[in-house]
């Protein structure tokens, strides 16, 4: 048997790290140890994939690094590989934003380091055959795939002296799969971790067995003196070498074709993101504007600025990843949404027309329309299911306010007027014990269109559904009228049974605030002209006589301000996420007493405004 090649790929990304300081953790833990190894052991070959933040963030912080890996790119001893320069999930995106990322980072590697990848890497291993025109349009030869992904049959010629090609429409892309359950381990001995490759080379006349690394794996069997034990073992039954090293001496491929999928349990990254609806909901808004981005014309400047807006948004965290806390993860997608609402703003200052827009379209392609209201002001997504506002963004700090959560069992999905009928007794199991709610009648069902008017910004929805024991019929209708700065809901509740419909009428409406620091929370509430404050972490309930409830956001001086038509009571609960108070649920409540065949009339206002905080005593209502 040949000598059996081994290409050792060390993946080098900002994968999770939200603040610098981990940053800055990872280079001198991690990755200042295994350049300098490098640099004093010329015979240790390595492929190194990273991603255009790392490579922008080491620019600015580390320069030095950026020579060193130049250096060592120049003597041949590493080779970088490409990719989406903002670690996007590729099979996600519109071709001309996978061909965007690609040179974009093709572009850096070779401004930083000199020399233009021929390879990419691929986030996660998310593989869609569309990609082998995006990566041959990108000019790169071959990409990076987990062996998990390729058939037995091809794992055994992915290790042979025929690496494995593939084709769509008749272009070519070589494919080098990965290991990563093969990293050594403190106690495996040279020889023990060799006589592994000799095992998965077999009897094969000549083999190649590329292994992925970690900086934390890579920089620890170096700092215990393994690497540099394992680099002298290896000498005659082992060659180091890069990818291209590889590749060069490759005369003939194993044609293959591979499903999709991606690293995490083999699943295509869409269907991934199709179970998370809360990852799919910001999906769809990436595609959305994705679209308007490339539709926009006549200011290239804004467009530009609005594209990388957009493709910071791409990156892999945002969607999934599994090794982040739910806090970290709701971090990183508020940081997503913001660079979509930068993006969306450049958009439209390059249409130099600012108005309210009321339009209806399935946004998040479940064969539904959503309707969206933008004004100067705010952007209001309402979905049929529960006639409610599942985004909300205020404009002037780039923020979406509204919560979307993965719906619990039994519970149903937490966002802006969601509405429902039910009795006081589990009223207040839910909102002072904590249990759900059982009967609500109308959060989860399907609300039918009644009139759509984009002059007059109204929308009117109506429901049915059955109340109660007794199963009572009852009929809603719901009025939304958008101005540029606020949003009025009207609700029309009809008892449509023949007997006597006794119960409470609740409007519940969820704000996530700026960060999950209660001191940066003001709620203040009137009641009977008298001036009440709410503490953020705490449970407050305000039976009746309830006019108006204000939510000052003290990091940005954004305002919001419900009002009922008529005085009713308020809940107020903070929402935890893993015992932290990140958002803040609002709930009007009004007591019903409804004859049959009668209805009656509910309103409330929703006013969003930017200023400093003024004391709500003083304010008084139109």
């Amino acid at each position: 048997m040949d000598s059996i090649n081994v290409c050792f790929v060390l993946r080098i990304d900002s994968d999770g790290i939200i603040n610098d300081s981990d940053e800055e953790s990872q280079y001198q833990d991690h990755l200042k140890h295994i350049l300098s190894f490098l640099y004093s052991h010329p015979d240790c070959y390595l492929t190194v994939a990273i991603s255009g933040r790392k490579a922008e963030w080491l620019e600015k912080k580390h320069p030095e690094a950026i020579e060193l890996i130049s250096e060592l790119s120049s003597r041949k001893q590493i080779e970088i590989t490409g990719g989406g320069f903002y670690d996007p999930i590729l099979p996600l995106l519109l071709p001309v934003d996978k061909v965007g990322q690609i040179e974009m980072l093709t572009t850096a590697i070779r401004k930083l380091f000199g020399k233009k990848p021929r390879g990419a890497w691929l986030t996660s291993s998310a593989w869609d055959s569309s990609l082998i025109t995006s990566l041959y349009t990108c000019g790169m030869d071959y990409a990076l795939l987990d062996v998990s992904l390729l058939s037995q049959e091809y794992q055994s010629q992915a290790f042979s002296s025929k690496p494995i090609i593939v084709e769509e429409y008749g272009k070519t892309i070589k494919i080098l799969p990965l290991c990563k359950n093969i990293v050594p381990s403190a106690s495996d001995s040279c020889e023990e971790y060799i006589s592994v490759f000799s095992k998965l080379a077999g009897n094969k006349t000549a083999t190649t067995i590329s292994t992925l690394f970690m900086p934390d794996q890579l920089s620890f069997i170096i700092k215990n003196g393994w690497l540099e034990r394992f680099v002298e073992s290896a000498k005659g039954n082992i060659t180091l070498c890069t990818t291209s090293q590889y590749f060069k001496n490759c005369n003939i491929y194993t044609r293959a074709f591979i499903p999709s999928g991606s690293s995490k349990n083999g699943r295509p990254a869409k269907e991934i993101i199709a179970r998370n609806p809360e990852a799919f909901r910001l999906y769809s808004r990436m595609i959305q504007i994705s679209n308007e981005v490339n539709q926009c014309r006549g200011d290239k400047a804004r467009k530009k600025a609005a594209r990388e807006e957009l493709w910071k948004a791409q990156e892999r965290s945002a969607y999934w990843n599994e090794n982040l806390s739910s806090i970290e993860q709701q971090k990183i997608r508020q940081q997503a949404y913001n660079h979509l609402l930068i993006a969306e703003k450049l958009i439209k200052e390059a249409g130099s027309k600012q108005e309210t827009l009321l339009t209806s379209f399935d946004l998040d392609m479940d064969g539904n329309m959503e309707y969206i209201c933008r004004t100067p002001v705010y952007n209001s997504f309402l979905t049929s299911e529960g006639g409610a506002v599942f985004e909300l963004d205020v404009k002037s700090y780039n923020r979406n306010y509204s919560i979307i959560c993965e719906r619990d069992k039994g519970f149903y999905p937490k966002k802006v007027f969601t509405d429902f009928l039910i009795d006081k007794n589990s009223f207040s199991e839910q909102y002072q014990n904590g249990k759900q709610l059982v009967n609500t009648v109308f959060p989860e069902i399907a609300y039918k269109e009644v009139s759509f008017s984009r002059i007059r910004q109204e929308l009117v929805l109506e429901a049915e559904g059955t109340y109660g024991k007794k199963h009572q019929i009852i009929k809603l209708r719901k009025k939304y009228i958008f101005t540029d700065n606020s949003i009025q809901v009207q609700y029309i509740i009809r008892n449509k049974s023949s007997e006597y419909l006794k119960c409470l009428f609740a409007v519940e409406s969820n704000l996530a605030l700026i960060d999950y620091d209660i001191k940066n929370r003001c709620i203040e509430v009137i009641s009977s002209e008298t001036n009440i404050a709410s503490c953020a972490d705490q449970i407050f309930i305000h039976q009746h006589d309830v006019s108006c409830c204000q939510i000052t956001d003290l990091k940005t001086s954004t305002v919001f301000t419900f009002e009922p038509n008529e005085n009713a009571g308020i809940c107020i609960q903070p929402v935890l996420n893993e015992k932290t108070p990140y958002a803040t649920c609002f709930t009007f409540f009004w007591k019903l007493e409804i004859p049959a065949g009668y209805e009656t009339e509910k309103t409330l206002f929703l006013n969003i405004k930017q200023s400093s905080k003024k004391a709500l005593a003083s304010k008084k209502r139109n």
